[in-house]
């Protein structure tokens, strides 16, 4: 995957907000039961869902993106979240290591096989539930819930 230029990630919360935050709060209340659960969002860009779901009591937090550019803006803020920058398409975490992994602005600007390989290493970073958007895409796991 490519690596995001700077001027990206400088206009991209302040051109978008308007359109993404309703979106945010929308998955916010989706995982509101789940504030105990290890989060990953891959793709996080400048981590504002995250930052978002730390205001509102979440705690076990972690955010991936390829882009320095757009970590250097999730670290903004104070916010207790673990920043990675690596490739969401092949992270180096153990397999099923979070409860919940996100994906939520990222798939449809990848090519097929790259959103292939990104929700592959979602499914293996948790035993139970991958986020996109608006869509679960559980795991049939017996006696595992989130």
């Amino acid at each position: 995957m490519k690596e995001d230029n700077n001027f990206s990630a400088t206009i991209y919360d302040p051109v978008l907000y308007l359109a993404i935050n309703p979106i945010r709060l929308a998955v916010m209340k989706e995982l509101l039961q789940y504030k105990d659960k290890s989060i990953l969002d891959l793709c996080c860009g400048t981590g504002n869902q995250l930052k978002l779901l730390s205001k509102n009591g979440f705690k076990n937090l972690h955010c991936l993106d390829i882009s320095k550019a757009m970590l250097k803006v999730a670290q903004k803020g104070g916010h207790p979240i673990e920043i990675y920058n690596t490739d969401a398409t092949k992270t180096n975490f153990d397999d099923a290591i979070f409860d919940i992994v996100l994906i939520s602005f990222a798939i449809h600007e990848k090519d097929r096989k790259t959103q292939e390989k990104l929700v592959e290493e979602a499914h293996r970073r948790t035993p139970r539930s991958v986020y996109t958007r608006f869509h679960w895409l559980k795991r049939q796991l017996a006696s595992t819930s989130v």
